[in-house]
């Protein structure tokens, strides 16, 4: 608060307002260094006052110190209570409008920006509507405030006071207002201007552009966009002018190519014309430094929808310029129609939209006599594991990694399921077959399922010495596909047959065994496995970066505890924190999470909720901070000798020799009383048989939507009970399905051939598109943008073309000035202008005035001769510096040969050179070529594909001429030195053309003579 204002006079009090002054300074220099940013500021208040007008006056007074110049600022607003001004007016950082949406202060700190004045006396007089007149002047340094004759006008009035400068005062703030608010508008009345005037004199000007221009308005948004002299873009909220830039996408550049300076001279191109745009939202969010606004999705939004806006604006100005063919007009037409109309798009997109409904209406009804005992007939199929979910008939097995998502919950239904005729023997036991491993986390904790299958090497198999299974595996597919492999076993070497042809094994960068199938085939893949330990290195483990401090605590607390009593305990953290859920609610909150950036393990704790591979992939994560190497498994579960008909995800994890187990957060067992082995502690939840691959999950209750099932045996573990032993189809839909392990009846895991129990109404689809047809009219009545072009009546492109070449960034991708046919050729044909620049590239652009008969010639043929007697031709062809076929015209007409010449092209065709060479009386730079491939025709008398000509009164080539007779091949090389060196020939073909003439010269310098 201002001492001087509140305490009144004193030491203190004046230690006080220096220490404000100070303070109240520095901030108001984080508005840039421009000193005249409070013009800016004190408009801004007037304008949240509510006023009707605003009025400044600049005079000079005379002072017992001296001449002062001062300027005065008066609205008609609101105005303000002595006690609201020393509450917020006088003090820092404290605003009345921070909860008001109509306010554009909201900092506090504005005000004190007539500090970059440097006023020596402030005088603020204030008659708010309901409270008591009242006038304070204080001093330059804040240390002194006196209370003068309260006005007698209502609003406010701001005074500032300093010694007189150069007589400028009125032009600089003029200019200020100018600058940042000739746009203001009031308060409450956005489509009304607010009054300004600087002695008299108005700075209010109208938002719009000369033409071509077009305006756009849609809710809180407004703007225009045209083409003018002059690149510039400039940003408003509310009135004010918050940035500036030179085009569209430096508006928003991250490396800020723009500027929140108040004073910005925007640079005219020479003759050509670049984007202008004004925009205006109260959607922006200002920042108090430098009164800019925030790269926010506001302003990204504002921006694309003024570059859609311009384009149209270039498109109507082409279309008025170069009108389309009659018999393109209609196409043109309702392309432009669904691209500017909201309405049209709505209407074609739900008119679109209810024939499909209509049409999968009726043949859903049509099918109403399939058999609702066939699973494949089920309408129901959703996502299962994160893949996407086959039928519910055998399917031949392909490398499921493409169609793996990744940890999330899906809600699973009865007709998706992902059956395979996978088969082993000996049968009695159970197999969890893995078909995918990841053991690399993301930074999240999540596992990394998205890269791609890399080849590290050759599998090292196993040699049958105990047990072997015997699997069979229709397969198919092309390139690297993963094998199901048993968890804790491996592949016996020399086993793996595809239709009786034998493959090697590969194993990926994961340490999955894989075969190579080459281009593609198909067959039935036979291959044995074992129990065994896994020979090569642990893969690495990872502690995710940002682990909470609580897991780290947890992880670091069991360091001393041996491989399965690790796991033990924090498979119980999983199963006590993550609970079972698949349902609609609980898919739909793990995707908001995801789709906000909330990382795997933080949505997955927050939400206390998840499926089987959420479960284990958090479980994954925790064991490998604690030092454990795991890796999350996606397969299937082999029961009776064949494979379960629903994927599944579980851990495997490795003990100190090198043996693979699992461990299953998503199992649910019953309870048993008279089971022996209950845990006593959480270091014995996980029971591991000496080499066997497979903890052992403890019992727990049933929760309230799982029914309670019998425990699950791991692949070499049986689980003893005192009820009685686990069978097949007593396996629950946790243990036996994907990830989402619906439960469902024992026979119908077996089966897999439950049938739906309801299906979809046919009259539910016609239902939807009505909703949607009405959502969409509701969208259009709500969004619709307003729109008003003014065209350009001179129809002059030319101008716009030269603006795209001299500045391309500008323009941005607008398709309708680079490929539209705007450049105009002889023979009534156009190019676009992005054509025009491809063959300028290659040197075969060429221009023609007078229609030279070599200019027709090449026209005729189809080369593109740009016509300069159009202003457009003769803008592209200046530009991009194309051919004068006029000029080559003349010089061919006029040229001529000599001896020498006629002798080096004798000598170039002998060598099969496609060039040759002319005399002509003048020609720039004494040397010049062409390409005569370009022109796609032939001149008569002259050889090859180029031409080239030299100047007749080039000095070297007028002494060559009178040595000729003497030296005749001496004088050939050094003419032939002399053109090539100008021309692009590569350096080998010149060099051997050279090496000859040479040779020739030096023959003819020694000649050989009979032997004396």
């Amino acid at each position: 608060m201002l001492a001087a204002v509140t305490d009144g006079p004193g030491e203190a009090a004046a230690e006080r307002s220096r220490a404000f002054r100070e303070r109240a300074r520095l901030e108001a220099d984080r508005y840039g260094p421009d000193p005249w940013i409070f013009v800016r500021e004190l408009l801004q208040n007037s304008r949240d006052a509510g006023a009707n007008r605003v009025t400044f006056t600049v005079g000079e007074s005379e002072r017992p110190e001296g001449t002062v110049e001062w300027v005065a600022c008066y609205d008609d607003g609101e105005g303000m209570t002595f006690e609201h001004a020393r509450r917020y007016l006088f003090a820092l950082y404290a605003s009345s409008k921070e909860d008001r949406k109509n306010q554009a202060g909201k900092f506090g700190v504005g005000f004190w920006s007539i500090l970059r004045f440097d006023p020596q006396a402030i005088i603020i007089r204030s008659y708010p509507r309901n409270g008591e007149p009242w006038t304070i002047r204080l001093d330059g340094a804040l240390e002194r405030a006196e209370h003068l004759e309260p006005p007698t006008r209502p609003g406010t009035e701001i005074v500032l006071e300093k010694p007189k400068g150069d007589g400028r005062l009125e032009h600089r703030i003029y200019d200020a207002v100018w600058q940042s608010a000739r746009y203001l508008h009031r308060r409450d009345a956005v489509d009304q201007p607010l009054p300004v005037t600087i002695n008299g004199r108005s700075a209010n000007a109208e938002f719009g552009l000369e033409a071509p221009s077009a305006s756009f308005r849609r809710r809180s948004v407004r703007g225009v966009v045209g083409l003018g002299r002059a690149p510039r873009v400039e940003l408003f909220c509310r009135g004010l002018r918050v940035r500036s830039a030179a085009c569209l996408e430096d508006l928003v550049a991250p490396a800020g190519r723009h500027t929140a300076r108040i004073r910005v001279q925007f640079p005219e191109l020479p003759a050509g014309l670049a984007p202008v745009a004004l925009l205006e939202s109260n959607a922006l969010e200002v920042m108090l430094s430098r009164s800019d606004a925030r790269d926010g999705r506001a302003l990204a939004r504002l921006v694309k929808l003024a570059q859609r806006e311009l384009e149209r604006l270039v498109e109507r100005q082409l279309s008025f310029a170069r009108p389309v063919a009659w018999y393109r007009r209609p196409i043109e037409q309702l392309r432009t129609r669904l691209r500017d109309s909201l309405a049209w798009r709505t209407v074609a997109g739900s008119a679109v939209g209810a024939v499909a409904a209509v049409l999968l209406s009726l043949w859903l009804w049509g099918s109403g006599g399939a058999d609702d005992s066939d699973p494949a007939s089920s309408s129901s199929s959703v996502a299962v594991t994160g893949v996407t979910p086959g039928s519910s008939s055998d399917r031949i097995y392909e490398d499921l990694g493409r169609r793996y998502r990744g940890p999330r919950v899906d809600v699973l239904a009865p007709g998706a399921v992902e059956s395979v005729r996978l088969r082993y023997s000996p049968s009695h036991d159970r197999l969890h077959f893995a078909a995918l491993t990841f053991p690399e986390l993301l930074d999240d904790g999540a596992p990394n399922h998205s890269a791609r299958v890399r080849v590290a090497g050759m599998y090292v198999g196993a040699t049958c010495e105990r047990e072997c299974f015997d699997v069979s595996l229709p397969i198919r597919g092309k390139g690297t596909v993963r094998l199901p492999v048993p968890t804790g076993h491996r592949i016996v070497r020399g086993s793996v047959f595809l239709d009786e042809q034998t493959f090697a094994l590969h194993v990926t960068d994961a340490g999955h065994p894989a075969v190579d199938l080459g281009r593609g085939t198909e067959g039935l893949l036979r291959y044995q496995t074992t129990p065994s330990v896994d020979p090569t290195a642990a893969p690495l483990v990872r502690v995710v970066p940002g682990l909470s401090r609580d897991l780290q605590a947890l992880t670091h607390g069991l360091s001393p505890l041996s491989v399965n009593d690790k796991v033990g305990d924090l498979l119980a953290f999983v199963k006590d924190n993550v609970a079972y859920d698949r349902s609609e609610v609980m898919a739909r909150l793990h995707a908001e999470e995801q789709a906000r950036g909330t990382g795997f393990i933080q949505r997955t704790l927050a939400l206390g909720k998840g499926d089987c591979d959420v479960q284990n992939g958090l479980l994954v994560a925790l064991l490998q901070a604690s030092d454990v190497p795991a890796r999350l498994a996606v397969g299937y579960l082999g029961v009776d000798g064949k494979a379960l008909p629903w994927l599944h995800a579980w851990v495997e994890y490795r003990d100190e020799r090198g043996q693979w187990h699992i461990a299953d957060a998503s199992e649910r067992v019953r309870s048993s009383a008279a089971s022996p082995s209950s845990p006593s502690s959480p270091s014995e939840r996980v029971a591991v048989a000496p080499g066997r691959p497979g903890p052992v999950p403890t019992a727990e209750g049933p929760s309230d939507d799982v029914p309670a099932v019998e425990p699950m045996a791991g692949p070499s573990t049986p689980v003893e009970s005192a009820s009685s032993s686990p069978t097949p189809a007593s396996v629950s839909k946790e243990s036996a399905t994907s990830k989402g392990d619906a439960t469902i009846p024992a026979s119908t895991a077996a089966s897999a051939a439950a049938p739906p129990e309801d299906r979809w109404p046919a009259w539910l689809w016609p239902l939807l598109s009505l909703s949607l047809l009405l959502a969409a009219i509701a969208s259009l009545v709500g969004g619709r943008t307003r729109r008003h072009f003014k065209l350009d009546d001179s129809a002059d492109l030319s101008r716009l073309l030269q603006g795209v070449l001299q500045q391309p960034g500008a323009f941005g991708a607008m398709s309708a000035l680079l490929y539209r046919p705007l450049v105009p050729l002889v023979e009534d044909r156009a190019i676009s202008l992005h054509r025009a620049r491809e063959l300028a590239a290659k040197g075969r652009l060429y221009r023609t005035h007078e229609g030279s008969g070599l200019a027709r010639r090449a026209a005729r043929a189809g080369a593109a001769v740009l016509d300069t007697q159009s202003p457009e031709g003769k803008t592209v062809a200046d530009a991009l510096g194309a051919i004068d076929l006029d000029t080559w015209d003349e010089r061919l007409r006029g040229s001529w040969t000599t001896p020498l010449v006629d002798e080096l092209n004798h000598m170039l065709r002998k060598r099969r050179e496609r060039w040759s060479l002319r005399v002509v009386s003048r020609v720039s730079g004494q040397i010049a070529a062409l390409d005569l491939d370009g022109l796609r025709t032939r001149i008569p008398g002259l050889h090859g594909s180029r031409v080239v000509v030299v100047d007749a009164s080039c000095p070297w080539l007028v002494e060559a001429e009178a040595h000729h007779e003497q030296t005749p091949r001496a004088v050939v090389f050094t003419v032939l030195d002399r053109v090539t060196d100008h021309l692009d020939l590569p350096e080998d073909r010149r060099a051997a053309l050279l090496s000859e003439g040479a040779r020739a010269a030096l023959l003819e310098s020694f000649p050989v003579g009979p032997q004396s």
